[in-house]
């Protein structure tokens, strides 16, 4: 067809093509191979190792090939292995559900201390406290042993208190038994 209009192939071009046509490419073929070899030392190990420890067994098996093809080939098969230090998802909002009325209307700005608290009991991954809250009065953290407790009302376990600055000329802009 391409020589009735004027195009010349080379002969050993179309005979790259029908040998293409007859029988897979090599690495198609080592492909299919090692997925099996991946998936059986995928499931030995629990199916938890991930890349760079399944191409670390199959190299002590014997079967030598570059850490890169072993993720394509996983990438391909749709396999993962254990991942650490996932985000911990401890609640996952309703869109159905009322929400809370906003008391504030998110102004957090508040004229002198104890005149508006605001806590946000939401889990942060930090040793020792599962959860921090902070009140409005505090833009900068300086928790020290002068700051005054928190209302009665609130679990005391996780109340930090913050330092009190809206500028004002009697407010203190800083505490000596701070941590610096």
């Amino acid at each position: 067809m391409l020589s009735e209009h004027d195009c010349s192939i080379a002969p050993s071009t179309y005979y790259a093509h029908k040998q293409r046509q007859a029988s897979p490419p090599a690495r198609q073929v080592r492909d299919e191979e090692l997925k099996a070899v991946i998936k059986e030392v995928f499931e030995a190990n629990y199916r938890v190792h991930g890349a760079r420890k399944i191409w670390r067994e199959l190299n002590r098996q014997g079967h030598q090939m570059a850490r890169c093809t072993v993720e394509r080939l996983m990438r391909e098969l749709g396999l993962k292995g254990a991942v650490r230090g996932k985000k911990v998802v401890t609640t996952v909002a309703d869109p159905s559900a009322e929400r809370a009325p906003d008391l504030v209307d998110r102004d957090f700005v508040a004229d002198a201390p104890h005149r508006t608290w605001v806590a946000d009991f939401t889990h942060v991954a930090a040793w020792p406290a599962p959860s921090t809250s902070l009140s409005s009065w505090t833009p900068s953290p300086a928790a020290s042993s002068a700051d005054p407790p928190p209302p009665p009302s609130t679990p005391t376990s996780c109340w930090v208190p913050w330092r009190w600055r809206c500028g004002s000329a009697t407010a203190p802009a800083s505490r000596p038994s701070e941590a610096s």
